[in-house]
């Protein structure tokens, strides 16, 4: 019988042999273009420490691909394509299909611009979105990564959680300080968590981004575990101090209600 250490040793080993720096480069190229919207060659030269024209390389494969786009500055950007791509793609989640006709009802209730977003890492990853056309846009995004301890909706994702699960969590990843109200300690958010759990929703105010409050709750599937949350964000002229506590009773309301459409049966929809 072989060993198990040995085999894992050599499956590790493996699957160093196979692996393609250029590729790695590529994607980590994606990601940053994610995040920083439109890079140039120079950008990613010095933020990757590669030669021009190993970025350039890069970058004009994926152009020829139809995944980024150049301006008449010279500057990159992801194009449509790699958007419909990830738009397939969440259209193939269960959660999305499931609880978008609600994410409707409760932005069309709310009259505030919602959003539904699964954990990934330290980041809470948008995968729905409707929009209050009259109301002050947000700069969100299906695909836009949020960070776990200064939004609503990470907060929903956190709060939920195992006790183990969510100290494993604030143990492995920072939190950074983004505004002046950005809780960074570990104790103290846990401490704050505990307090948004035993109310049923979570909130944020200016702790992400100034002048954006928002409210969240956490959706739950079958087997009572978080898998999703769902929030409602806008400025902080569109949702006052005072209507947190209102707005959080609907969020909360809605994604009991979205959870009971992915199989949670802890009790009948709040209504």
């Amino acid at each position: 019988m072989r060993n198990n250490g040995t085999s894992t040793l050599k499956t590790r080993q493996s699957e160093n042999a196979y692996s393609v720096p250029a590729i790695h480069r590529t994607l980590d190229i994606i990601e940053r273009l994610i995040e920083d919207r439109s890079l140039s060659i120079s950008d990613i030269s010095r933020l990757f420490d590669i030669p021009k024209s190993s970025a350039y390389a890069i970058l004009q494969t994926l152009k020829s691909r139809g995944y980024v786009d150049k301006d008449d500055q010279d500057r990159y950007s992801l194009s449509p394509r790699l958007f419909s791509l990830t738009a397939t793609l969440m259209d193939k989640l269960d959660v999305r299909a499931e609880v978008h006709p609600l994410l409707e009802a409760l932005t069309k209730e709310a009259g505030i611009t919602g959003h539904v977003a699964i954990r990934d890492g330290a980041y809470a990853v948008y995968i729905d979105k409707v929009e209050v056309l009259d109301a002050v846009r947000l700069t969100t995004w299906i695909g836009k990564r949020m960070p776990l301890h200064s939004t609503s909706i990470g907060k929903a994702l956190l709060a939920f959680l195992p006790e183990p699960e969510l100290d494993r969590i604030l143990a492995q990843y920072p939190l950074p300080k983004l505004t002046q109200r950005t809780i960074t300690n570990p104790r103290l958010l846990k401490e704050h968590l505990a307090k948004l759990r035993a109310q049923g929703y979570t909130w944020c105010s200016e702790e992400n981004e100034t002048d954006v409050r928002s409210v969240a709750a956490p959706i739950f599937n079958g087997s009572k575990r978080v898998v999703a949350a769902v929030n409602l964000g806008a400025s902080k002229l569109q949702i006052r101090g005072k209507d947190i506590p209102r707005l959080g009773e609907l969020v909360r309301k809605y994604a009991l209600n979205m959870s009971v459409q992915l199989g949670y049966r802890a009790g009948a929809p709040v209504g």
